[in-house]
């Protein structure tokens, strides 16, 4: 991309193109209204009054200047019509009943007239906003004077509650009251100077084109002598444009625009260029080396046959309008032919001429203004069957629809869109200032942060684009070269955001606005936790803008408390969405003791167990698992810690035999013999608890023993008993993995000798 040069927009110029303007509402002609907020647009009128009386014989040639002033929302806030200032409840400003006769015919049947020549300007100074417009002299009872024209400056300016209107000066020429045409205010930030452009003539001779300092400072309106203003137009201003508004500032390219004639001669039929001039600021501007030929789009060549009457700028700068008529199709046809001006040379102009179809019912003599509408389509008045004013078939309003597509094929003429009173709808549509008539550099299809969606406004200008979108945090995704980019903002609120515009390689500027990025919701909960009993933690969803809340337990506030354990939700909702994020609590007791002295059995497996949540372990033995089996006889602890706290926990386990095992005889001797003499019981034991029972065939309880040591010796009551055999039964308790059991056991015993 080759930087040959950057254009800074540091002009504002107050004009008539109003492509795609923020006003909605149009106030024009005698009370003709058409509102924009509707689609289509629908039609109504409101109240008007002539200075004429009912009765003058000049009342049908009144001719309406009409402006609207609204603010950057596009709500009306006043406009000026038929020399009156009225609010936007159509209630007359203090000061705003001008007493001058507003511009009119040039005698009784003339047309001489330009299309714009009122409008409002904002100041850079102050709040104060200006208005001119021209005005004729007086009139008699016959016909409005055609002598002098005038120019007057108004400012109105707010007091909070309403406007009111005061007059800062009149302009009358060099000639005491000339002809004026292309009336422009200029507010020019850099010497923060409001500019009055004027071309004045007198029939028959060349434009002198004069620029006035406009001020509330005291010294209202002074001519500023500048040669540049001299030489670039005495000899060049195509002053035989009947009807014209060919003179226009872009302040997208930072360029004025001229319709100029080539050649001496005075034939209004000569071939004729666009030329543009770059703003070199203070009023000064440098011509530009390529000049673009207005031809006639049926032959691509000059038509010496053609008629050029009112032209109509986009106030983007890219295409010119012009009404004309031509020989290539019967001269009373009215053509509406279209130019690109950011053709890169004069061949791409001449390839981009276009015809704009119009319906061949509408004359030349009958289309008398252009202009663009706030939704895109070009709209025009037109009727009767005379070049006059007093023609009550100027009454109509038509629109082409889509004048700006790529595909004319799109393009289609909409005749008698409206149709008003007649007279009523003759000359102009309301003149817009710069401020209203340029779109933002940009529109906001969303402004969520979360997705910021940009739609360039000119997209049909630039080779590419360049954005930033004033947020360094977001690294290279700061910036773009799409036309309609989306871009995620790591938070809310205001950016200037800028972009550059590219053509031919050139930057030609670089526009921006402050937007304001509207929150989305962002919920980040805390990392799952822990706590210990008693303990709570707050969860905080809170947005710092307003939402709503909901909350798993149905709570609705932007907070919630939590002390036990579970899973939480919470949903946070605004217009630009819905955010939600869950928490897990998990709730824990600190360590408690649970380990008991115990007596084991070695014949048993024993498990030491101890627990307690999200715990360490370590026992003396070395483990550091939550159990263990001991081994031996031994004094165990286990050092026990959790986030809630640590403790030693500790037990003296014995490991000891436990299950006796019994060996009972099935006979012995008791003779004497040293040997086998007694029925003695055998244990592995160390305690061991016993009864045994000796019983005769008969059944008869012969003997009891508890003790080992003292075992039977086959007497009963000191007697020695007969061999044979005897029944015995054993009780005895011993200890196994299911505690203490009394078990018991039968049996015979052979009693020899």
């Amino acid at each position: 991309m080759k930087l040959r040069r950057v254009f800074i927009c540091f002009l504002v110029l107050c004009q008539a193109a109003i492509a795609q303007n923020n006003s909605n509402v149009w106030v024009f002609g005698r009370g003709n209204v058409l509102n924009f907020n509707t689609t289509p647009p629908t039609a109504s009128t409101t109240s008007w009054s002539s200075i004429l009386a009912p009765s003058h014989n000049a009342i049908n040639q009144e001719v309406n200047g009409s402006n609207t002033w609204c603010d950057k929302n596009g709500n009306l806030q006043f406009y000026f019509l038929n020399g009156k200032y009225y609010n936007a409840q159509g209630t007359l400003l203090p000061g705003g009943s001008m007493t001058n006769y507003i511009h009119s015919a040039l005698g009784s049947g003339g047309i001489r007239l330009p299309i714009k020549s009122s409008y409002f300007c904002k100041s850079f100074r102050s709040d104060t906003i200006f208005h001119v417009y021209e005005y004729n002299q007086g009139y008699n009872n016959t016909f409005i004077d055609a002598a002098g024209r005038f120019v007057r400056v108004n400012a109105i300016v707010s007091n909070g509650n309403n406007y009111s209107v005061t007059t800062i000066g009149d302009w009358t020429g060099n000639n005491g009251g000339g002809t004026f045409d292309n009336l422009y205010l200029l507010a020019d930030p850099i010497s923060q100077e409001n500019y009055l452009f004027i071309s004045e003539y007198i029939q028959g001779t060349r434009p002198d084109v004069k620029m006035l300092r406009v001020s509330t400072l005291g010294n209202g309106l002074r001519e500023i002598n500048n040669t540049w203003l001299y030489q670039q137009f005495n000899t060049a201003l195509d002053f035989k444009i009947p009807n014209r508004n060919l003179i226009h500032y872009s302040p997208l390219f930072n360029k004025l625009y001229v319709a100029k004639r080539h050649g001496t001669s005075t034939n209004f039929r000569r071939s004729r260029y666009i030329h543009s001039y770059s703003y070199g600021g203070f009023g000064n501007f440098i011509e530009d080396t390529i000049a673009f030929p207005i031809v006639s789009p049926y032959t691509k060549d000059f038509d010496t046959t053609m008629t050029i009457g009112c032209g109509f700028f986009s106030s983007d700068g890219k295409y010119l309008f012009l009404k004309a008529d031509t020989s290539f199709y019967p001269n009373d046809w009215a053509h509406i032919f279209r130019y690109d001006l950011t053709s890169r040379d004069s061949v791409d102009f001449v390839s981009s001429a276009t015809v704009i179809p119009l319906d061949t019912a509408v004359k030349h003599i009958e289309l008398n203004d252009l202009q663009l509408g706030p939704d895109g389509n070009l709209y025009f008045t037109y009727g009767g069957q005379s070049p006059n004013l007093n023609d009550a078939g100027k009454r109509y309003v038509g629109r082409i629809v889509n004048p700006t597509s790529s595909d004319t094929s799109q393009m289609y003429s909409e005749l008698k869109f409206v149709t008003y009173s007649p007279y009523s709808a003759f000359h102009s549509f309301p003149a817009f200032s710069t401020d209203q008539s340029m779109p933002p550099p940009f529109t906001l299809l969303s402004d969520c942060s979360d997705s910021v969606s940009f739609n360039f406004s000119y997209k049909n200008i630039p080779d590419s684009v360049w954005w930033n979108f004033g947020d360094t945090t977001l690294g290279s995704l700061n910036h773009s070269i799409d036309k309609e980019p989306v871009v995620h903002y790591p938070s809310y609120g205001k950016r200037y955001v800028t972009v550059q515009i590219w053509l031919h390689g050139d930057l030609i500027n670089e526009i921006g606005d402050t937007i304001d990025v509207q929150p989305s919701p962002h919920v980040t909960l805390l990392n799952d936790t822990l706590l210990c009993s008693g303990e709570s933690v707050l969860l905080d969803a809170r947005q710092g803008f307003h939402a709503d809340y909901l909350w798993s337990t149905g709570s609705s506030d932007s907070t919630l408390t939590v002390s036990e354990s579970g899973t939480y939700w919470v949903e946070v909702q605004n217009f630009c969405g819905i955010a939600r994020d869950t928490f897990n609590l998990v709730v824990i007791d600190s360590p408690k003791p649970t380990l008991r002295d115990t007596i084991l059995c070695d014949e048993w497996t024993y498990v030491m167990r101890v627990y307690a949540d999200s715990a360490d372990y370590l026992w003396n033995t070395g483990d550091t698992s939550p159990s263990i089996v001991p081994q031996s006889s031994l004094n165990y602890w286990v050092k026990i810690s959790n986030p809630c706290g640590e403790i030693v926990d500790e037990a003296d386990i014995e490991i000891r035999r436990c299950m006796c095992n019994v060996w009972i005889p099935s006979a012995f001797t008791p003779n004497g013999d040293g040997v086998n003499e007694t029925f003695e019981i055998k244990v592995d034991c160390r305690d061991f608890d016993f009864t045994l029972d000796i019983f005769n065939r008969w059944g008869e309880h012969i003997y009891r023993q508890t003790s080992l040591d003292k075992p039977w010796d086959g007497r009963h009551n000191g007697e020695a008993l007969p061999k044979g055999f005897y029944t015995y039964r054993i009780q005895y308790w011993g200890r196994d993995q299911q505690g203490i059991r009394l078990k018991e056991e039968t049996g015979t015993i052979n009693l020899l000798q």
